[in-house]
């Protein structure tokens, strides 16, 4: 008999619930390789009363529960003193159970029979003398811990066995139960008529005294007795109530009338094994007899003695023929002509009432026969406790039961291992389901086989001289095997090869070993079978390999760079080139120990040369020019009488004001007395500016136009002061205003003379002269000159107050907005914008118009008693005057250079998205001051784009952006008044064919020309013109091409280009004069001739030349973007940033206007030239939106300012001189072919940090994943049943998903205060870290879980690099370039998953130690050389080096576009739970082809993601755009199809269901594209980015668990039509949303 296991922690249902594989791993990319680290190899329990099938597939482990382990922590060594007597408890319980369940799971054993539970009578340690059937047996623990014992053991997937006394009670009552409870009537058991003298069974007993008498004097229950049976039926069913149990073993069955057992079987669902203890085969006939169909079989006791007869060479057995082993033959022939199925037996070689084998026969080889043929032949396996441990002891005495503590468990002990070794074997290969053949037996020898896949030949060892060893067994008729190499899975290295027809000749164990002989692919080493704890460490080999590793890495990196430098260098002499650079470094050794001995007071011993001329390096960095820096603006030498002056000057001027100037001060105050009255004291000889205060004291809301580009009618200065059409609108409004005004503007080169002095205020001196500090200690002086137009009684007066400094005298209209340096550019706008604001505080203006961002910074010099009411006007808000913040210095030094205090409350109101904003302190003025109005821009259309494409404008209230279209001077009454349309067009016809003659076009009047004129820039979209001219040109042959105006930038040195070759193409039919200036009658002619204006701007605020084409009858092609739209055409509407797609589109446009029928393009051509832009309608909606306005205040200039390291102050120099270094056509080549090589190496650098990431994300992860997965299955079967939701939740794999969430908080954390080249440097350090720690594990086995869960809480190291991808390639569209970059990376990832699939399946059961470690090592040096080319000093482009990311106002920036990312997050979050609900289910439903499922899947997500990449940067995906994007994030039905495929499609539906799975991966792929599309800036994207690994990680344990769960397939359809609806309803209003927030539009 043997002992119980763990106890149920609660009653569960009658039918037990169905097994699943454990929960499954980490984040949604590696979800894959995770959910197989536990996969089953071996069915888990059904939902319903297992069947024989289900127990075919069982092992069984028996043990005395009193004698198998004890309940409490004592240690081996303290449980062996527990059991003082063999007879009576020695101390073992059902908790005890389960502090060894470990142990029973390493022997690949699972199904546990322990002891009867009831309460038992005095001395009744082993549980068969039950006393009260109801009650527990308190020696073995409460009742609660039988049911949690029971309940665990169920849990983990152990089938439990309960042991039922059947047959009589115990010997008598005692002080601890009740007299035989609840038989305690004297009717109740049999008489003793026939019996012995005591009652008991007599020798040569007849069945019925077998039946009806005492076995051992113990009460012998009437089982025919009605009462009898009900309460053995009621005990049964209550047990079947409130235990998980799956099999009944009857006790002494053999002592019952057979008759009792049919009936018993119709009282439970369980099968039932009956205990006939006897070798006489006519006893076991009679109970196969009656059995029916009653659903009942046996503990093979027949075959237990066959088993003796032939291993433990005791004496023959009578009853069954035969000699030694040939009675395993004659014993089964036997069995299967009563007909008893031999696979329901419990195959055993010893039990808690017989000798322990080895006290029978002590040999070794013999006990491992014997247990080979009960683990491997047809039945289930019933093994010993201590048969592991090699136990010997005989039954008389007890000492077949002593305590298994005594062994100390040993894991390591031969026979654990020959167990272990075996029951996984039967378990893996599905022994249950193969069929059993004999095919050779003899006295010593008995050789079966196991369908195709296990040859088992046994032997006894019993030879003499009459019995000689053979020297092989000549097997034949192996059909099964033919052709196959069969080896000893017993790891004696023995093979062997049987032929074609089936015939092997097998030789015989010269150590009379068993041999298991399986073919080659199922073999396995033997370190694979030795349990985890038993593994040895080898710390020395670990820490060899840890520190020669990374050496050897390094030194094949600089061999590597070396070859590559002979390579180059066409020579290879290593000895020179080595003393050369120890010549070469030793100067720089020498300098800083110069400069060491000095930071300590000692003189320096080495001086270091200049590099240059002789002089000694000055390595400190100049922060601005001083005043005599600056010489007079001409070349005759003088200064003039604003700059340059010196010091002495300077103080004067400082007197005459009576300001207080101190070291790093800017004056906040004025004189003493009034500003106004100070002013009134000069009215006499400045009557200027006596009627500007006059006019300011009639009209104190006056507006102050504060711009860079304007005119000077009066004095003759128009074009001169403007470079674009910023300076057309100030001109406009000079002209047209109906109230006074002024303009406050700089003066630039036209005001001087050759001599350097101002020409046009000669006989004027300035009204004042003030002061501005810049950077601290530069002081610079502005004089303010007055000027007025001339006075009328119908004109309103414009005074103009212009600027005159050093910063702006030598600017032409050219050069306005161009900059030497950045320094020079923040000295400009400092400079200019705290002049306005003396200005403006000086005459107490109170209305201030800025245009652009020019002089809206002046708000923040203004004293907070001046209420300014402030209003923007938008020409190009995607220009707004910003310079990247970077490190805390650089930080300091911009607002040092501004003269801005750094505050708290300066950075809220300057600083947006990790930048000085100058338009920031004007919108938070209004935000702040005018309820969010204040903002025009200069068409209503550009007004919607700014507000939805400016973040910095997202503050201000819905709607608070208005649009007033630009008026056109001389457009009132022009139209067609006094002008024949006919001659209008007569003349045009005949200007085209002029044109066509002069420039070699083919002429002819058919032809229709499509004309380009004005600055060939990336803005105005010349290049997508290029792009767009060939399609234009084969689908329409009488279209003819014209481009022409200066280059402006080198895209359109790349159009030009582009377009050159479209010439070559087309002769005749393209004139490419890009680069070339059209004025004068050339333009006019080109003007009149042209029939289609081509404006394909990718945004145009509000636009002119589409108005002077329109007024001269051409039509309009282009981009209805901003201004544009407002004159007749066919235009377009561009929803990407994306060239390819823009080029196509503007195709589209111009085919169907040339496609279009003459008398439309006419009608079109008249609308256009009656279109009218009245100034005065413009200005009169100017002066609505001033009567609405309100005001602001003003701030400290700073003292102490940190300065930049000069590493980062010529980084952002060289980085603003890249930006704005004026276009060139001569350097043109040459800085593009720069241009080209430097961003060849930004993607190489850029792609090989995406290889870094992926390979981060997955491999450390993955090696320590296999062999995690190998430490913990190695030769080991693992079968979980009836998981719960929060079992699985709670489970190690979901511990992962924990661990992995939490890291990718902490990491983000760190990568939002670290710069992004420290930051992965950290990643790439954590990457060589994470890479030791599995290598660690590979000789620290023990330690493998422990270091793999740490290594999963470093996986999330990737996430903030994301964010710092393409960080130096800040012009990178996420239109055009982010398809291609997600799909490369997406491939990368899917990549290491299917690598990581095919290893885990290549892998399991191999336990190749050395395969992993070199695995580990290769990726340990592939880790080092990341983090060398990372450490370097220039590893990456110095953008990484210096960017920061500052979260600083992104929470707002995401909840003004909250809709879209929100809706994107829930439906990735929705499709995470999907996939860990698919795989979840296909798990349970499909366990045996999961693996392969995983590799289909694997590839399939692979082949999608390059798919997916490649269609939509191909032709097709281009034009089809964001249709196509919506269309397949929103893709209905997928997991809908998945279930119907998985659950009714079989195998093939399930290969089906994981190629279709791919289009889950490809719909979440597009969510993330379309998200990323609304996300303004990277510190956006990565808290979003976080935000969704988190709560994917989350979602993927909820879908594993519900899947693990869930039950019935109405559960499965109801949890898929939930996803369903619900995704759809998400996706709707994604692209509902998306439309709206899309900020990637041009």
């Amino acid at each position: 008999m043997a002992a119980p296991r763990r106890a149920a922690t609660a009653a569960p249902p009658a039918v037990p619930p169905a097994a699943v594989p454990p929960a499954v791993a980490p984040a949604a990319r590696w979800l894959l390789p995770l959910l197989l680290l536990l996969v089953p190899c071996a069915t888990a329990a059904p939902k319903r009363a297992p069947s024989w099938d289900d127990w075919g597939r069982r092992a069984v482990y028996q043990v005395v529960t009193d004698r198998f382990a004890t309940p409490g922590t004592q240690t081996a060594v303290a449980e062996q003193t527990t059991c003082p007597s063999l007879s009576d408890y020695c101390g073992g319980g059902w908790r005890g159970i389960l502090r060894r369940l470990d142990y029973i799971q390493g022997l690949n054993l699972n199904a546990l029979w322990t002891s009867p539970i009831s309460a038992n009578s005095f001395g009744g340690y082993h549980g068969y003398w039950p006393t009260n059937f109801f009650s527990t047996n308190p020696y073995f623990g409460s009742e609660e811990d039988l049911r949690t014992t029971l309940q665990e053991l169920s849990d983990q997937g152990i089938y439990n066995i309960l042991d039922v006394v059947i047959n009589h009670v115990g010997y008598g009552s005692d002080v601890h139960t009740p007299a035989y409870q609840p038989f305690s009537d004297p009717d109740l058991f049999n008489s003793c008529d026939g019996c012995g003298a005591y009652c008991d069974i007599p020798d040569n007993a007849t069945l019925e005294q077998r039946w009806d008498c005492e076995l051992s004097g113990l009460p012998d229950l009437n089982q025919s007795h009605p009462y009898v049976r009900q309460q053995l039926a009621s005990w049964v069913k209550t047990m079947q109530g409130q235990l998980s149990i799956h099999l009944l073993r009857l006790d002494a069955a053999g002592n019952v009338h057979p008759d009792f057992f049919p009936w018993l079987d119709e009282q439970t669902p369980f099968q039932m094994w009956l205990e006939i203890f006897s070798d006489q085969l006519e006893l076991l006939d009679e109970y196969e007899a009656v059995r029916g169909g009653a659903n009942y079989s046996y503990l093979s006791f027949p075959l237990y003695y066959a088993t003796l007869d032939c291993f433990a060479n005791v004496a023959p057995i009578d009853d069954i023929p035969g000699v030694q082993c040939e009675k395993l033959s004659t014993a089964r022939k036997a069995l299967h002509h009563m007909g008893a199925d031999t696979r329901r037996l419990g195959f055993f070689v010893e039990n808690h009432d017989t000798d322990r084998f080895l006290s029978l026969r002590d040999d070794l080889p013999a006990y491992r026969n014997a247990l080979a043929h009960a683990l491997l032949s047809e039945g289930i396996p019933v093994i010993y406790y201590g048969a592991e441990q090699g136990m010997r002891g005989l039954n008389v005495d007890s000492t077949n039961r002593e305590p298994l503590w005594q062994t100390g468990y040993s894991v390591s002990h031969p026979l654990y291992t020959f167990i272990r070794t075996l029951g996984w074997y039967r378990g893996w290969m599905d022994l249950w389901a193969e069929p059993f053949e004999e095919h050779y037996f003899d006295t010593a020898t008995y050789v079966f086989s196991r369908g195709s896949k296990m040859l088992v030949v046994l032997t006894s060892g019993v030879y003499n001289s009459s019995n000689l060893r053979p020297d092989a067994y000549q097997l034949t008729e192996l059909h099964q095997f033919a052709g196959t190499t069969l080896c000893d899975a017993l790891h004696s290295w023995y093979c062997v090869q049987v032929g074609p027809s089936g015939a092997v000749a097998v030789e015989a164990s010269p150590t009379n070993e068993p041999l298991v002989l399986v073919p080659s692919k199922w073999m396995r080493l033997p370190e694979f079978f030795v349990p985890l704890a038993a593994r040895p460490v080898l710390w020395q080999q670990g820490l060899a390999v840890t520190l020669v590793t990374p050496a050897v890495a390094a030194l094949v990196w600089l061999a590597g760079l070396y070859a590559l430098h002979c390579w180059y260098a066409k020579r290879f002499q290593p000895l020179a080139d080595l003393a050369a650079a120890w010549r070469a470094n030793a100067p720089r050794c020498a300098c800083l120990y110069s400069a060491r001995a000095a930071a300590e007071g000692k003189p320096a011993p080495v001086s270091l040369p200049s590099p240059l001329a002789g002089g000694t390096v000055d390595t400190s960095v100049k922060s601005g020019r001083t005043g005599s820096e600056w010489v007079a603006c001409a070349g005759n030498g003088n200064t003039s009488s604003y700059g340059g002056g010196s010091g002495d000057e300077f103080e004067a001027d400082q007197s005459d004001w009576g300001v207080d100037l101190e070291e790093g001060a800017l004056p906040t105050r004025w004189p003493s007395v009034g500003v106004m009255e100070y002013l009134g004291s000069v009215k006499a000889r400045r009557c200027l500016l006596q009627s500007l205060v006059d006019s300011l004291k009639a009209d104190p809301g006056m507006v102050m136009h504060v711009c860079l580009e304007y005119a000077v009618p009066h004095l003759g200065l128009v074009s001169e002061l403007q470079y674009g059409g910023l300076g057309k609108v100030v001109e406009t409004f000079i002209a047209h205003t109906t109230r006074p005004m002024m303009v406050c503007a700089p003066m630039y080169r036209p005001f001087y003379g050759e001599d350097g002095r101002v020409v046009h205020f000669a006989s004027t001196s300035p009204i004042m002269t003030v002061p501005v500090l810049v950077g601290g200690t530069q002081r610079k002086l502005v004089d303010v000159y007055i000027t007025s137009t001339p006075a009328s009684v119908d004109v309103p007066p414009i005074f103009f107050l212009l600027l005159a400094s050093e910063v702006f005298c030598h600017r032409t209209r050219g050069t306005i907005y161009q900059h030497a340096s950045e320094e020079e550019e923040l000295t400009f706008f400092s400079v200019f914008n705290q002049a306005v604001a003396h200005v403006a505080e000086a005459l107490g203006v109170t209305s201030m118009q800025f245009h652009d961002y020019h002089g809206a910074l002046s708000l923040m010099y203004l004293p907070p008693r001046l209420q300014v009411r402030a209003l923007l006007v938008a020409h190009n808000a995607d220009y707004n005057g910003t310079w990247h913040l970077g490190s805390a210095e650089r930080e300091a030094w911009i607002y040092s250079m501004l003269n801005i205090p750094l505050t708290r409350h300066s950075r809220s109101l300057c600083e947006h998205a990790g930048r000085f904003n100058m338009l920031r302190p004007l919108l938070e003025h209004m935000r702040l001051w005018q309820q969010g109005l204040g903002v025009v821009a200069v068409s209503p259309r550009y007004a919607t784009r700014c507000y939805d494409k400016f973040s910095f404008m997202w503050k201000l209230p819905p709607g608070a952006v208005c649009g007033v279209l630009n008026g056109l001077p001389g457009s009132e009454g022009h139209a067609t008044e006094g002008v024949n349309v006919g001659d209008l067009f007569a003349r045009k016809a005949s200007a085209k064919l002029a044109l066509q003659l002069a420039k070699g076009l083919q002429v002819g009047e058919q032809h229709r020309l499509l004309v380009f004129l004005g600055r060939i820039t990336h803005q105005k979209g010349c290049d997508l013109i290029a792009l767009a001219a060939r399609d234009i040109l084969i689908a329409c042959p009488t279209a003819q091409i014209v481009m022409a105006g200066p280059v402006g930038d080198e895209t359109g040195e790349k159009a030009r280009v582009l377009l050159d070759k479209v010439v070559d193409e087309f002769p005749g039919r393209v004139w490419n004069a890009a680069g070339q200036y059209v004025a004068g009658e050339e333009k006019e002619r080109l003007c009149l001739a042209t029939d289609f204006f081509l404006c394909p701007s990718r945004f145009e605020p509000c636009g002119l030349a589409d108005i002077e084409f329109g007024w001269l009858g051409a039509v309009q092609i282009g981009h209805n973007t901003g201004g544009l739209g407002k004159m007749p055409g066919y235009y377009y509407t561009a929803e990407l940033d994306c060239v390819q797609d823009q080029a196509l589109r503007l195709a589209d446009a111009a085919l169907r206007a040339l496609a279009a029928p003459p008398a439309e393009v006419r009608a079109l051509a008249e609308q256009a030239l009656r279109a009218q832009f009245p100034p005065r309608r413009m200005v009169a909606a100017y002066d609505r939106v001033w009567r609405r306005l309100r005001g602001m205040r003003f701030k400290v200039a700073p003292v102490d300012v940190p300065q930049m390291a000069p590493a980062e102050a010529h980084f952002y120099a060289d980085q603003w001189l890249e930006d704005n270094t004026p276009y060139d056509p001569k350097a043109a080549e040459e800085r593009q072919a720069q241009r080209a090589h430097r961003e060849l190496r930004t993607w190489a650098g850029n792609l090989l940090l995406l290889l870094m990431q992926a390979s981060r994300r997955a491999l450390p992860s993955v090696l320590s994943l296999l062999w995690l997965s190998d430490c913990l299955k190695a030769g080991s079967i693992q079968y979980v049943t009836a998981p719960t939701v929060a079992s699985i939740a709670a489970s190690p794999t979901a511990t992962y998903f924990y661990c992995y969430a939490g890291s990718a908080l902490a990491f983000q954390a760190l990568g939002l205060l670290l710069p992004p080249l420290r930051y992965i440097q950290l990643a790439a350090c954590v990457n060589v870290a994470a890479v030791l720690l599995v290598l660690w594990s590979l000789w620290a086995p023990q330690a493998a879980e422990v270091l793999y869960l740490i290594n999963a809480s470093t996986a999330a190291t990737w996430g903030p690099m994301a964010a710092f991808i393409f960080l130096d390639l800040p012009k990178a569209s996420v239109s055009e370039h982010g398809p291609a970059v997600m799909g490369y990376a997406d491939a990368l990832q899917r990549a290491m998953s299917v690598a990581a699939v095919t290893a885990i399946m290549r892998s399991q059961g191999s336990a190749d130690i050395s395969g992993f470690r070199a695995g580990g090592i290769a990726l340990l040096v592939v880790a080092i050389w990341f983090a060398i080319w990372l450490l370097r000093p220039n590893g990456l482009s110095p953008h990484f080096r210096h960017y920061r990311l500052r979260p600083r106002g992104a929470l707002t920036l995401l909840l003004r576009l909250r809709r879209a990312w929100m809706a994107a997050t829930a439906v990735t979050t929705l499709d995470s739970f999907a996939l860990g609900f698919l795989l979840s289910t296909i798990y349970k439903l499909q366990y045996e082809l999961t693996q392969w499922y995983m590799l289909a899947f694997a590839l399939t997500c692979l082949a999608a993601s390059a798919a997916l990449a490649v269609l939509l940067i191909s032709r097709l995906g281009r034009r089809l755009g964001l249709r196509l994007m919506y269309g397949l994030a929103a893709l209905p039905g997928v997991v809908l199809l998945q279930a119907v495929l998985v659950m009714y499609g079989g195998v093939p539906g399930l290969y089906i269901a994981a190629t279709v799975v791919g289009a889950l991966n490809i719909r979440t792929n597009m969510v993330g594209l379309l998200t990323l599309h609304t996300l303004p800036t990277r510190e956006t994207f990565t808290l979003i980015k976080t935000l969704q690994v988190v709560l994917g990680s989350l979602s993927i344990v909820l879908g594993l668990a519900f899947g693990g769960a869930g039950g019935s397939p109405a559960e499965i359809w109801a949890v898929v039509a939930v996803y369903e609806g619900l995704r759809l309803a998400l996706a709707a209003v994604l692209l509902r949303t998306h439309r709206r927030e899309n900020i990637a539009k041009p």
